[in-house]
């Protein structure tokens, strides 16, 4: 296989929500055991960063498989001639641009559109095709390179000979454009609503304790005490008469005047 160091860079990839778009060429494969024929590339959803190949199986799950069972993790797309034996001696070869996840008919066409494929065609070789790929979720790429794979008639050798990329880091996709604004909106609210929980609650323990300092009894025994005290300095005077104690002296007096 290719070294550690050719494989897709995490640096050199343009994303969208649903699709990753690289290049790669016919140089990252050797042609010692033949030439290179046909391409596919493998997409696995996975976080790692661990340096590894896919597992060495053929044919892999197709992006239908991937899209319907939630325990596929990894797929691959339709194969595409290499034209890399007409390139030989061309030092860097022939560059391929795949935009990933779009589409596209090199890599098998919509997946929505598979009914449309002419049934005369060998099923195996249209039974892969290109979906979107989920966003803000991370994906791993490796490019599988075929010596032998289909015949002059497009039946499938029993055997296919081929070689992998090791997968590359993973690559997130972006997150669309109106789950952003729905969540910068939601986290908005949020803000909102823990602002007035902590103005109600601010509001509720001044009232609460406004009432309490009220209806206090010691309070109570306070301001009436301070009542009549108050009362003495501000010059208040109560318009009830207070009758002088009578003299001895005078008794007889004003008993006569009772009478």
């Amino acid at each position: 296989p290719p070294p550690t160091t050719i494989r897709v860079n995490e640096r050199a990839v343009r994303i969208t929500p649903s699709t990753i778009l690289f290049k790669f060429n016919c140089s990252w494969f050797s042609d010692v055991n033949g030439a290179i024929r046909f391409f596919t590339v493998i997409v696995a959803e996975s976080n790692d960063n661990e340096v590894l190949q896919t597992e060495q199986l053929h044919p892999l799950p197709s992006f239908q498989d991937y899209r319907t069972n939630s325990s596929v993790r990894a797929y691959q797309t339709g194969y595409f001639p290499s034209g890399c034996a007409q390139e030989q001696g061309m030092g860097a070869g022939q560059v391929f641009e795949v935009n990933l996840g779009a589409g596209l008919d090199r890599l098998g066409g919509p997946c929505d559109s598979e009914e449309d494929h002419d049934n005369d065609h060998n099923s195996d070789l249209y039974h892969f095709c290109d979906g979107p790929l989920k966003p803000k979720t991370a994906y791993r790429i490796s490019v599988r390179a075929f010596t032998q794979l289909f015949d002059d008639d497009h039946r499938e050798f029993l055997q296919p000979l081929y070689r992998d990329t090791f997968l590359s880091p993973p690559i997130r996709t972006q997150a669309e454009p109106l789950g952003g604004v729905i969540e910068g909106i939601s986290a908005g609210m949020f803000l909102i609503g823990m602002l007035i929980a902590v103005i109600s609650l601010l509001v509720y323990r001044q009232r609460v304790r406004k009432v309490a300092v009220q209806e206090s009894p010691v309070v109570r025994m306070s301001m009436w005490k301070q009542g009549p005290t108050s009362g003495m300095y501000v010059g208040v005077r109560s318009n009830r008469r207070v009758s002088s104690p009578v003299k001895a002296a005078h008794f007889e007096s004003h008993l006569t005047k009772l009478q």
